[in-house]
């Protein structure tokens, strides 16, 4: 193998490396756009990861499409973090760093409560959530509230998702969403898809049938205990 050959492989095996161990890192797309990943959660080692109302299981209930992790999401354009990121040393620090290089940070009340004053130094990229109370159950929040926090990191995606609790999403990059309707009744839901971000389409297809877009949205209902994925097709 020659010098420049070798140089290229480590180069290329470098940057696989690194997608695969930051979750925030942008995964390129066919078309050369960053394909949407879910939003990183991050829960250093030896956090709790269920059971409480500030675990990454319980705020995918909210709808927001979340990918747990234990590195800091530094590369992320949106980021959740909640009362458990405490037991890392280095949270404070790395959080400024995050912010004062424009990520955005939906931060849980209980964790801001211990933050001082670094969520209102940079409050137009911080979104602070209040959660009921530990034993609370999060489909207690009105839809505008959760609509409003799911959206505020879904932006930089170029999406925008109006659904009530516990209608769960995925993010299967750049042509797939996945909807889990958690209720034991049939949700309404609607997706608006930002042109230049998300591939242009016509049709929303899932299982053979076909959601129309209208001006890049799609308004359809999903029934009670469902998972479907919804694929983005020119139609």
């Amino acid at each position: 193998m020659s010098k420049r050959s070798w140089w290229r492989a480590a180069t290329i095996s470098a940057l696989m490396l690194a997608f695969s161990l930051d979750p925030g890192a942008a995964r390129p797309s066919h078309n050369g756009t960053e394909a949407p990943t879910d939003i990183p959660a991050y829960q250093p080692v030896d956090t709790p990861r269920n059971g409480t109302v500030e675990s990454a299981s319980t705020l995918q209930m909210l709808g927001i499409p979340l990918g747990p992790t234990t590195r800091f999401p530094r590369g992320a354009r949106a980021a959740v973090f909640t009362l458990p990121a405490l037991s890392d040393p280095q949270f404070v620090p790395r959080l400024r760093q995050y912010l004062a290089s424009g990520g955005r940070a939906l931060i849980t009340q209980r964790l801001a409560a211990r933050l001082g004053q670094l969520p209102s130094l940079y409050a137009d990229r911080v979104y602070i959530l209040r959660l009921p109370a530990p034993d609370g159950a999060v489909d207690s929040l009105p839809q505008s509230t959760v609509d409003e926090a799911r959206n505020f990191l879904l932006s930089p995606l170029g999406l925008n998702i109006q659904a009530p609790p516990r209608v769960r999403f995925r993010l299967l990059g750049n042509h797939q969403i996945q909807v889990e309707n958690c209720n034991p009744w049939a949700a309404g839901v609607k997706i608006s898809f930002r042109p230049g971000r998300w591939p242009r389409a016509r049709v929303l297809e899932s299982e053979g049938a076909m959601v129309p877009l209208q001006v890049n949205l799609a308004a359809f209902q999903i029934p009670p205990h469902t998972r479907r994925v919804f694929r983005l097709v020119r139609g």
